[in-house]
């Protein structure tokens, strides 16, 4: 049940004129193009450990879950394929993305595993 409120349901947008979006608000579950196309050029494939399933594979995963109040935006985002976005909504499966933007994946027997972005160094600036 819980992977099917993944990807449904939206909620607000607030806009500044005709064109400028300045919110999409917590509650929204389906990622706008914008956004998707970000996700895309970030995470480039699958970021499930040992999978390079392309992005056109993929669908974009709320890491901390929408009915857990996590928002929508990149920071909670990354791309999955749909085999393993399944895997992710399963009993005894944690995800947590780093503010480095190291993925880690927990399975149900406690085994983490984790994956870097592939442009670490152009997106996910580190202070100095």
């Amino acid at each position: 049940m819980a992977r099917l409120f993944c990807d449904s349901a939206v909620h607000r947008v607030v806009m500044s004129g005709r064109s400028a979006i300045l919110d999409y608000g917590t509650a929204t579950r389906t990622i706008p193009a914008p956004l998707w196309n970000a996700l895309v050029i970030r995470d480039e494939c699958c970021r499930f450990p040992g999978c390079d399933r392309p992005s056109v594979w993929c669908e974009g995963h709320h890491v901390v879950w929408v009915t857990q109040g996590g928002p929508t935006n990149l920071a909670n985002l990354v791309l999955v394929c749909s085999r393993h976005h399944h895997v992710l909504h399963q009993p005894g499966w944690h995800a947590k993305l780093r503010p480095d933007g190291i993925f880690e994946v927990t399975d149900a027997q406690g085994i983490v595993r984790q994956t870097s972005p592939p442009r670490a160094a152009t997106l996910w600036p580190t202070a100095s």
